[in-house]
């Protein structure tokens, strides 16, 4: 799961490069765009096109037949796949969370990685997704707000009982001039920052173009910076038996935070 408590810093870029360069490993590889109103996941793999949407397997329920799933991803580069947000935001309430939780169960069983992009509100299906994750990937900038909201992530994910070895946090340079550091960013967090992504000014003519930064300029400095997060998540899988006791607990307090949504 890709998740900021602020918009702008750059999540479902870095959702889209991850899920590619997963792909790009011979890793069996899949996207869901879970902002499920202005997903931008199609547009950044350029399949926006795409007929089918989540929503198509909302009347499924908690039966949800996987070869109609594969039917309804789009294909994307490196052979990733992409289960897209729906093409109007009045689709959104269509997937509830009991759907998704079967969406996700059924994708677990054919694919390695599963990369979950969430929009920055704070909302039940998200919650549902910090439930399921193996690993949540908090991506914030160099800037006061972002790292306030960081830290009011951080202190949410301790609240609902998240392993702290569960999470990571990212810090993506979203502009060419910063006015402070790295260390003083993780000492305000009180986290360590697991790689800082640098300022890339082609990263837009990247997206237009349909491509990944990972990919197309593997040699990049951005690139080079962005290896440490795929290893990471290819080598951070946790043991199953360990999982169950944390999302007991996860599912006991996510109650405190219940919005009133199915």
């Amino acid at each position: 799961m890709v998740f900021s408590g602020k918009g702008g810093v750059g999540k479902s870029l870095i959702a889209t490069n991850l899920a590619v360069a997963l792909a790009a490993d011979g890793e069996r590889s899949a996207i869901v765009d879970l902002d499920l109103q202005f997903g931008d996941v199609g547009v950044m793999l350029h399949a926006e096109s795409h007929p089918t949407a989540i929503d198509a397997l909302a009347q499924q329920g908690e039966q949800v037949d996987a070869e109609f799933i594969e039917e309804v991803m789009a294909s994307g580069p490196e052979g990733v796949r992409a289960l897209l947000a729906p093409a109007s935001p009045e689709f959104a309430d269509l997937v509830n969370t009991a759907n998704l939780r079967a969406i996700l169960r059924e994708l677990a069983k054919e694919y390695d990685h599963i990369v979950v992009d969430t929009p920055s509100h704070l909302e039940e299906r998200n919650l549902e997704a910090i439930e399921m994750a193996d690993q949540i990937v908090v991506v914030t900038s160099f800037n006061l707000a972002a790292i306030k909201d960081t830290k009011v992530t951080l202190k949410l994910l301790q609240s609902l009982g998240v392993d702290r070895d569960k999470i990571c946090v990212v810090l993506n340079q979203t502009r060419a001039k910063v006015s402070f550091q790295r260390s003083e960013v993780e000492e305000s967090l009180r986290f360590r920052v697991l790689t800082v992504l640098p300022f890339e000014p082609r990263l837009d003519d990247f997206i237009d173009n349909g491509q990944q930064i990972v990919t197309a300029e593997p040699k990049a400095e951005f690139s080079r910076q962005f290896r440490p997060l795929v290893d990471h998540i290819e080598g951070g899988e946790d043991d199953t038996s360990a999982k169950e006791p944390d999302r007991a607990r996860a599912r006991v307090n996510r109650r405190r935070f219940s919005l009133g949504r199915g």
